[in-house]
């Protein structure tokens, strides 16, 4: 006689099955499973979304990193210290990966000690501590890095993604693009 076993998937996006008791070859008690995004699973959602940031220098406005044109770009009023950014992706998602593309060339050196963080509420303080951490970036960039790529398997549910230098040096944060991929519904 066979037994008949039904088969579900996991229904919510940021699903997680633990297994408890002992199965065939696992010596272990317990074990979590999540449902994590793969690359084909996942779309950017960031594109001519709203931003806002720390004050501006020029015309450089926070809006222009999501606009798709890398000849454009973000650049921090001088005199700021723990410069920021914000999108606003207008509903809660799944994030699984940010890309950044900081000011190649000269200026290149001023993309340092960053954080992304992800959260569920709007805040326009520069104070993103009830985000929840993301990936940090503490090295100096240099333009043949190209774009950088934070991702976590796991993913992290919520509707804004911060960006921000968290050493307190008088330096200008300069972004051209971010892109934030999230799993598609």
């Amino acid at each position: 006689m066979k037994a008949h076993y039904e088969s579900k998937p996991f229904q919510n996006t940021d699903a997680a099955c633990t297994l408890t008791g002992k199965g065939l070859g696992v010596n272990a008690s317990a074990f979590t499973f999540i449902r994590a995004g793969t690359p084909d699973m996942l779309i950017e959602t960031a594109r001519g979304k709203n931003t806002y940031a720390s004050p501006c220098a020029f015309n450089d406005t926070s809006d222009l990193t999501v606009d798709g044109n890398t000849t454009t770009y973000y650049h921090s009023e001088p005199g700021i210290v723990f410069p920021w950014w914000v999108v606003d992706l207008g509903n809660t998602y799944l994030v699984y990966q940010v890309k950044i593309l900081p000011r190649p060339g000269y200026y290149a050196y001023r993309f340092h000690n960053i954080e992304v963080r992800v959260g569920n509420t709007r805040e326009e303080s520069g104070h993103f501590s009830s985000f929840r951490l993301f990936s940090t970036y503490n090295e100096y960039y240099s333009d043949t890095l190209e774009t950088l790529c934070c991702y976590r398997r796991d993913g992290v549910a919520g509707r804004y993604i911060s960006i921000q230098r968290v050493t307190p040096e008088d330096d200008m944060l300069h972004m051209v693009e971010v892109q934030v991929l999230v799993l598609q519904e």
